[in-house]
C-alpha cells in the first residue's frame, strides 16, 4: 500500500522548505555580506548525565536499533554540532553560503 507514516510527509516538506529558504536566502543577501547556512544535525546526545540522555540509553532494545542506523553507529555529541557552528561563523567560512552541512555521521552519505 502507498502511504506515509506519521509526521514524515510534514517533517520532509518543512525541512524541503528550510533548505530552498537557505539556498535563495544566501542569493538574496549576499551583497550585503550575510551569510546563511543551515545545518542539518541528525541524532545528537545532550551532555553526560543529562536526564535526556540517560533515558534515551535506558531504552536498550530502541536504542541500540537507533545507533545501528548510523554508519558510525553511534550518536553525535553536542560539542561536534558546536564545533561546526562554530567554523561557519568563523572568517575561514566568509564565502560558504546557503549551504545545508549534515552533522549526521555519514548516516546522508552517498
Amino acid at each position: 500500500p502507498v502511504g506515509t507514516t506519521g509526521a514524515r510527509l510534514v517533517y520532509a516538506t518543512a525541512k524541503a522548505g528550510i533548505l530552498g529558504f537557505t539556498h535563495q536566502l544566501a542569493k538574496d543577501v549576499a551583497e550585503f555580506g550575510i551569510i546563511p547556512n543551515a545545518v542539518l544535525p541528525r541524532l545528537i546526545l545532550s551532555e553526560p548525565g543529562s536526564r535526556i540522555r540517560a533515558r534515551f540509553e535506558a531504552q536498550e532494545p530502541a536504542y541500540e536499533r537507533t545507533l545501528g542506523l548510523s554508519p558510525m553507529h553511534r550518536a553525535g555529541e553536542a560539542d561536534e554540532v558546536a564545533t561546526a557552528m562554530e567554523f561557519l561563523f568563523s572568517e575561514q567560512a566568509s564565502y560558504i553560503s546557503g549551504v545545508a552541512l549534515p552533522i549526521d555521521g555519514a548516516f546522508l552519505a552517498g
